[in-house]
């Protein structure tokens, strides 16, 4: 979770940890630089539009500078993506599939599974697996 951002957990789930501590958080920061590496290899040879949720829908969505390695804003930044100092603005299955790449980076690192209940996010981690064959 991104330094200045206070997380607005459910009051079970606050209880829960306080009694249990079994929910850390995890700082993106350290895990910014190979998730661009990957995702610049992997977003020039796509050829599956599951990482692209839904290729008509341009709402945007924004994206934490914290999530965003230094080269990656750069790039953004020249792109046109609104930009206020803390978020960034853009298409919102871009930053989705971005996303899912950052949360693998974490997960595979810290030995973690990734759970989700949006279908299209599982679609582009089954993808992401079997291209890497996993």
């Amino acid at each position: 979770m991104p330094k200045e951002i206070i997380p607005d957990d459910h009051l079970e789930i606050k209880h829960f940890n306080t009694e249990y501590g079994l929910i850390k958080e995890i700082s993106p920061e350290e895990y910014t630089k190979n998730t661009y590496q990957q995702f610049q290899k992997d977003i020039e040879s796509w050829t599956a539009d599951g990482l692209d949720f839904d290729p008509g829908d341009n709402s945007f969505s924004r994206l934490h500078k914290d999530k965003v390695y230094d080269k990656l804003r750069e790039e953004l930044i020249a792109l046109g993506w609104k930009f206020d100092g803390t978020w960034f603005t853009g298409r919102r299955t871009l930053i989705g599939s971005y996303m899912t790449y950052l949360a693998n980076e974490i997960s595979n690192r810290n030995k973690l599974s990734l759970m989700t209940l949006d279908v299209p996010a599982w679609t582009c981690q089954e993808y992401m697996n079997y291209k890497r064959g996993l």
